[in-house]
């Protein structure tokens, strides 16, 4: 399943963000208190950063705090050149987070990075909008298509989610050639290397 969706940090504060896409039709939704601890492969180094500090392929257990959720995730992003694209993404609901955890202990995997975030969750014409506050990483806006595309209308449909973020007239960076986990794991890869994030 194609997940499309366009991710960038966000300088304006979520208060202001959240006023200026509710005034431009943005309706909310809800507010997810979220858990996400990454997995990878310790013996063939699966679901970890790669020779170019990109995670390609992405192992994921979901808790929903708020929700009492929890859903195992299997990512797989798609470039062109160095550029991200899109995202496969298969989802399975799991009823017992500590169980999921166990069970992907004892068939080999092991904990990569954990996220913390709160996201505020929005509809938007053919989009969800999430503004997200993300502990020790910053804020972010993610806006996601929310049907499925074919993969030839991928670039096309990725331009208008920016040109319609650009609408929004909010203080963000350009867009992120990287996740969330990604950007966790060089910061931390940074720190451990004595050198400013």
């Amino acid at each position: 399943m194609i997940e499309l969706e366009c991710l960038m940090e966000l300088h304006t504060s979520i208060d202001e963000a959240e006023k200026r896409i509710v005034s431009s039709g943005a309706k909310y939704k809800t507010t997810n208190k979220i858990i996400d601890t990454y997995y990878y492969d310790p013996k063939t180094g699966r679901f970890s950063l790669n020779s170019q500090n990109k995670l390609t392929e992405a192992l994921r257990l979901r808790r929903i705090v708020n929700e009492n959720k929890n859903i195992i995730t299997y990512k797989k992003d798609h470039y062109l050149g160095a550029s991200w694209l899109y995202s496969d993404e298969y989802e399975l609901s799991v009823s017992s987070f500590y169980d999921a955890n166990t069970l992907l202990g004892k068939i080999g995997y092991s904990y990569l990075v954990n996220l913390r975030m709160e996201k505020k969750i929005f509809e938007y014409d053919k989009y969800t909008i999430v503004l997200e506050k993300v502990q020790h990483l910053g804020n972010f806006i993610e806006m996601e298509l929310s049907y499925q595309i074919r993969e030839r209308q991928v670039l096309l449909e990725k331009q208008k989610i920016i040109e319609t973020i650009s609408q929004f007239n909010l203080e963000t960076s350009s867009e992120l050639n990287s996740g969330k986990p990604e950007l966790m794991l060089l910061k931390k890869k940074l720190n451990n290397n004595g050198t400013q994030f």
